[in-house]
């Protein structure tokens, strides 16, 4: 609900405007046709048209800087370590570590200053299972909530480690 409530606001308000104004203009053209009964083409329609058509456009921009690009990050992240799991072999679990140190946050305004969904322990194991299973790959998945010190791996174990992730992002 958050990308139809907050994202447009400022565009929506900026178009609403912007069709204000172009209303306005409409009613003055209407009477000024009436009385004169040749059309004239008045420059002041294209702005409002224009700032509105860029206001409502730019909703589609922003629902993608906010939300879509940090979920084609994490995605591409996620993709590379499972296809470095199943590259090796006689794989048959992947175990998640957490990340040394908090995830940074993304600088953005307000509201949308976020960290990375990955920060929560309970997203990296789902996500994880749907690319695998969009990849027809049966593997058991576990998230350890604490780090461990020794990072090596048992035997038939992937680890996918999210200290990478959380250095890989700004």
């Amino acid at each position: 609900q958050i990308e139809f409530r907050i994202i447009p606001g400022y565009c929506w308000g900026v178009a609403a405007l912007g069709a204000f104004y172009l209303f306005i203009e409409s009613q003055t053209l209407l009477h000024k046709l009436r009385a004169s009964r040749i059309p004239k083409l008045e420059l002041k329609w294209f702005a409002p048209a224009i700032l509105s058509f860029v206001a409502i456009g730019t909703v589609n921009l922003h629902f993608n800087q906010l939300f879509g690009s940090p979920y084609q990050v994490k995605t591409a992240f996620l993709n590379s370590e499972i296809s470095g799991c199943l590259e090796k072999g006689g794989t048959d679990s992947i175990v998640i570590y957490p990340p040394k140190t908090p995830f940074p946050v993304y600088q953005r305004l307000g509201v949308f200053s976020i960290s990375t969904d990955l920060a929560s322990t309970w997203v990296p194991q789902p996500n994880v299972e749907l690319l695998l299973r969009q990849r027809k790959a049966v593997l058991a998945v576990s998230y350890l909530d604490k780090r461990p010190t020794d990072l090596a791996p048992h035997p038939g174990e992937c680890i996918l480690d999210l200290e990478e992730f959380r250095a890989s992002i700004k």
